[in-house]
């Protein structure tokens, strides 16, 4: 007890360890209980806004997601009706140049 908090020591005129003070340790334990009980209050608030956040983030990464796919289909049709596009029009190039050749 001495290590601990030599306040709460009661010592003689030789400097001995005589006793303890009680009265004195029940206030010290209850203020580190106050201590440490408002520690976790606020450890707990932290949480809870953490996991607001974390819902708010997620629900945004939902949304981003939704939106690339949204925006990749469009790309992907276009890509398919490029393609076929092109193709038509090397057939139309190649009509217009048997065209030529046979004197359309």
């Amino acid at each position: 007890m001495a290590e601990v908090n030599p306040d709460l020591i009661v010592r003689d005129v030789k400097g001995q360890v005589e006793g303890v003070h009680y009265e004195m340790v029940n206030a010290m334990l209850l203020n580190e209980f106050l201590k440490q009980h408002k520690k976790v209050q606020d450890l707990e608030t932290t949480v809870a806004q953490q996991q607001k956040g974390m819902e708010v983030l997620t629900a945004q990464l939902k949304e981003q997601a939704a939106q690339i796919q949204k925006s990749e289909r469009p790309a992907r049709n276009e890509q398919a009706g490029g393609e076929g596009g092109r193709e038509q029009a090397v057939r139309l190039d190649s009509m217009a140049v048997l065209c030529v050749a046979q004197g359309c």
